[in-house]
């Protein structure tokens, strides 16, 4: 319990530098029911309208709301949440954080950056993070910029900066928690309108075929400087 107390006190000071512009807790939307549009700062977009993405509670952890991301084995299409800036902010240093909690038998779990007015349909992102099912962190679909570890069924913290006022812009990523650890650096990418780092605006948090199985994100919050 110290350590779930501890992960809360650091993602507060976290969301607290800068100026917020997605900040999603789940607090106050329908439990056991998909989560509302509108959020504290920002909004959310998903590909399913049925029992994919619901807000739960995770046994044995305290007794706030997680949002939980689910692809079935009949699935041919993934199941993805976009969390969505307030406004395009254009070149600025930007923060993003996150809980996750990623059970034993998930399959792989991904969050992608990407552009303001990206749809739903389009997956390319300029930064891309898997959570692998050896449970290590994979960058830009690259095994040989796999880093760190996490462990199942403890909530962890996901945290990527990057500043896109500087020329070649490179992200770091760093989780940390109870029983993860590792950073990374990796350049942003940029090759075109969808994947231009200086028009983003949006998170997705996915799960994409032939995977399977759910993981839960809580407290997403993206600010800038």
């Amino acid at each position: 319990m110290k350590s779930i107390i501890s992960l809360i006190l650091f993602v507060c000071l976290l969301s607290s530098c800068g100026k917020t512009i997605f900040n999603a807790t789940f607090e106050p939307d329908p439990l056991n029911g998909v989560p509302n549009t509108n959020q504290q700062t920002g909004t959310i977009h998903f590909n399913h309208s049925d029992t994919l993405v619901l807000v739960r509670r995770i046994p044995g952890l305290p007794n706030n709301k997680w949002v939980d991301i689910t692809r079935r084995t009949s699935q041919t299409s993934i199941t993805s949440l976009q969390c969505k800036v307030d406004t395009m902010r254009g070149a600025k240093s930007y923060h993003f954080s996150t809980f996750l909690y990623i059970p034993t038998g998930a399959g792989l779990a991904s969050i992608s950056f990407e552009t303001f007015n990206q749809a739903e349909s389009q997956l390319q992102g300029f930064l891309h993070i898997d959570f692998t099912t050896d449970n290590k962190i994979r960058l830009n679909d690259d095994d040989s910029k796999k880093f760190g570890s996490f462990t199942r069924d403890r909530p962890f913290i996901l945290a990527v900066g990057f500043d896109t006022r500087t020329a070649n812009p490179v992200a770091t990523i760093s989780i940390s928690g109870a029983g993860a650890s590792g950073t990374s650096t990796q350049p942003l990418l940029n090759i075109g309108a969808i994947s231009d780092y200086h028009l983003f605006g949006q998170v997705r948090l996915w799960m994409g075929w032939p995977q399977t199985g759910h993981f839960y994100a809580d407290n997403i919050v993206v600010s800038y400087n």
